[in-house]
């Protein structure tokens, strides 16, 4: 798998970003194809579940398409490859599986499943969530692993986690990109301060677990042409502005910015402004947020930090 992040940046405020543990990991960008990916269907003849390249990706220029035609009588899955078992991410707990689904328009409710155990080995477990397919746009779905229904009512060891599919029954085709695992987080309301001017970015901030602040948003609209982005936490013994640029190209991955930790309870300020490289305003706004020094690891470890009903649906 290419390994691009667009924007992944931090702040030195309290502690190096190379020795915590990483915020966030892409299991599946599709950029390099859907090698691997399978279609199976069962108790029915004529039907079928064909993986292919979706026609057009979220992110980058690869995304995985699901067609799946004639499943009446079982049902079928659309079956990730194993995924590593030496991998580095296996060293962390996570709490959040985040994709990207542009659905067929219809009321139904595809299923999205995590099964845990490495290839070969016995005593597997699955874990369900169901994905809504009623819009033909792309959004994101954050999916808690809290959430995830299992027969046998265990709790997923999420470091353990094998392979990933998509079971439908029925006639149905829809498109995933950027299949990612987050660590627990809760999310932080922003109140905007300032009119918002140019494009509404849609900025989403949380803080995770062990007390960082990450920003994060589709920077899509601001694409394919450059862009220049700053972004600035202020609190009260931190805030230098972060910059980067975006090169003009189609965007690789939602825009995740880590924004450090402040050491005490207090209103805090984000700014975010994005401008072409010849200083054109695309986009500014100033928000305010009551920042924390850390996340209740009781609340953050139950479910992400996302009540089943409050997921993130754009």
């Amino acid at each position: 798998m290419r390994k691009i992040a667009l924007l992944v940046l931090a702040t030195c405020f309290i502690a190096p970003a190379w020795a915590q543990r990483p915020l966030r990991h892409v299991l599946f960008d599709f950029e390099d194809g859907i090698e691997g990916w399978w279609g199976n269907v069962w108790q029915d003849e004529d039907g079928t579940a064909k993986p292919s390249i979706a026609e057009q990706a979220k992110f980058g220029n690869g995304a995985l398409h699901v067609e799946v035609r004639n499943v009446d009588v079982g049902g079928s899955n659309t079956v990730s490859a194993w995924l590593p078992e030496d991998a580095l991410w296996r060293e962390h707990s996570w709490a959040v599986a985040s994709l990207w689904v542009r659905g067929d328009g219809s009321q139904y409710k595809a299923r999205f499943t995590i099964e845990t155990g490495l290839e070969g080995e016995e005593g597997h477990l699955t874990y369900s969530f169901d994905l809504p397919l009623d819009s033909t746009d792309w959004r994101q779905i954050r999916a808690p692993l809290g959430a995830f229904w299992n027969r046998q009512k265990v709790g997923m060891d999420s470091s353990r986690i094998g392979r990933i599919m998509f079971g439908v029954t029925g006639t149905h085709s829809f498109d995933i990109d950027h299949i990612v695992l987050e660590a627990a987080q809760r999310p932080v309301p922003l109140e905007l301060q300032e009119s918002q001017r140019g494009l509404d970015l849609k900025p989403a901030l949380a803080q995770f677990e062990d007390g960082r602040y990450a920003l994060r948003f589709d920077p899509t609209p601001l694409l394919p042409e450059p862009a220049q982005l700053t972004v600035q936490a202020t609190w009260a013994d931190g805030g230098p502005a972060i910059q980067q640029d975006l090169p003009a190209a189609p965007a690789l991955d939602e825009v995740f910015v880590e924004l450090g930790t402040p050491t005490r309870e207090e209103e805090a300020t984000l700014a975010l402004k994005a401008e072409r490289p010849g200083g054109a305003l695309l986009s500014q706004a100033t928000y305010l947020f009551q920042a924390i020094p850390r996340v209740s690891s009781r609340y953050a470890r139950r479910s992400g930090g996302y009540a089943p009903t409050a997921l993130t649906l754009r």
